[in-house]
């Protein structure tokens, strides 16, 4: 099941479960579907905090240790969400967060200030530096897969010679920018054996096929006039 989220980053989800919630602080009980991940979010909070300073009422908390920082073990959906609230809501003022009371206790939400020394901190991404890494290197294989090795002169054949000379003797560019090159010819090419007969037969078959087909004729001459064009 794909799953959508910020950002448009989409997570395939292939195991779900069914399961109970309960409160704590009373028999409240609810059977629901989960979906199931590895890893809901990072640390929610991301770092602990001290709470002595807010002055938090002795109130039930759903989570009594809602400032130190900890894995989220469930995400919970607005199809229920908003049955869990309850009447209650305490405001504790400007720039503090707010406690709504639920089934499951009292809910902490909301800004907390944090009064300590701002510091920057710098994350790097191991998993993404790996990606990068094997994505270099599968494209330096690539490369070299695709590079024309390197081969010392002193080592060729004398039938390599003869083609390397052939290329430059003979190769030039046209207006277009195509590269032109003469056929290479290996040996005596005066000497062709019985093949001739076998040519002529061949040829006779052909013509004979296109006799029958006006079209097929002058596409098949077409490109015997551009094939002669383009070797001579």
């Amino acid at each position: 099941m794909p799953v959508s989220g910020i950002n448009q980053i989409k997570t395939t989800i292939h195991e779900q479960v069914n399961t109970t919630i309960s409160s704590i602080r009373d028999t409240y009980k609810s059977n629901i579907s989960c979906l199931v991940i590895d890893k809901i979010s990072d640390f929610t909070p991301q770092m602990s905090f001290d709470i002595s300073n807010l002055k938090i009422p002795d109130l039930p908390l759903a989570d009594p240790d809602f400032n130190v920082a900890s894995n989220i073990d469930m995400l919970i959906g607005s199809s229920i969400f908003y049955s869990l609230l309850t009447q209650g809501q305490i405001k504790m003022g400007k720039g503090l967060p707010v406690l709504q009371n639920s089934v499951l206790g009292w809910i902490v939400a909301g800004n907390i200030p944090i009064n300590q020394h701002q510091s920057k901190c710098f994350f790097l991404n191991t998993d993404a530096c790996q990606d990068d890494f094997n994505l270099n290197s599968q494209i330096e294989r690539f490369w070299k897969v695709e590079e024309v090795p390197e081969i010392a002169e002193k080592s060729w054949t004398s039938e390599e010679r003869e083609c390397e000379q052939h290329f430059v003797n003979t190769f030039s560019r046209n207006d277009q920018g195509r590269f032109i090159l003469k056929l290479p010819l290996k040996g005596n090419f005066s000497v062709l054996g019985d093949s001739e007969n076998r040519a002529l037969n061949r040829l006779y078959s052909v013509e004979q096929r296109l006799s029958k087909n006006e079209n097929l004729k002058v596409q098949y001459s077409d490109f015997c006039k551009n094939m002669k064009n383009s070797v001579t």
